[in-house]
């Protein structure tokens, strides 16, 4: 194995894990800014404890954001149940700018994802095989 090869497969990988991390972060801060599916999710979550909220509807969740109605499968069709997932294009940008970039941060982590699978897949193949590997039973000795 040469050591520039080594090297560069474990520079890659430190990238991906920094950028993986980077993308977690990314969707963390957009979908906290989304206002919600009814516009008050920020309200809700930033009213004082001892305050009623009787304006605001309690039943719904907190977390209820854009993004989770679009990744939410519709169920369709009249012979059992078809679930159809919506695609999600540029003109949700305009529903929810917050929640179509943290869709595409989801997007970049999965690819980054994949890229570290390739990259760690690189480094099992060029390290030696452990003895453990080449282990016979001793009756076949």
């Amino acid at each position: 194995m040469k050591s520039e090869t080594a090297l560069s497969l474990v520079t890659r990988y430190s990238e991906l894990t920094w950028q993986i991390k980077s993308c977690k972060n990314r969707i963390a801060i957009a979908l906290d800014q989304c206002m919600g599916l009814d516009g008050k999710r920020l309200l809700r979550r930033n009213a004082p404890w001892d305050r009623p909220l009787d304006d605001m509807d309690d039943s719904k969740n907190e977390k209820q954001t854009h993004l989770g109605a679009w990744l939410t499968p519709e169920i369709v069709g009249y012979y059992g149940d078809v679930q159809e997932w919506e695609t999600i294009g540029f003109e949700h940008n305009r529903e929810c700018p917050y929640c179509f970039e943290a869709y595409l941060a989801i997007r970049e982590r999965k690819r980054a994802k994949r890229q570290l699978a390739s990259v760690k897949a690189a480094m099992t193949k060029i390290t030696p095989k452990p003895e453990i590997l080449k282990w016979t039973p001793e009756h076949c000795e």
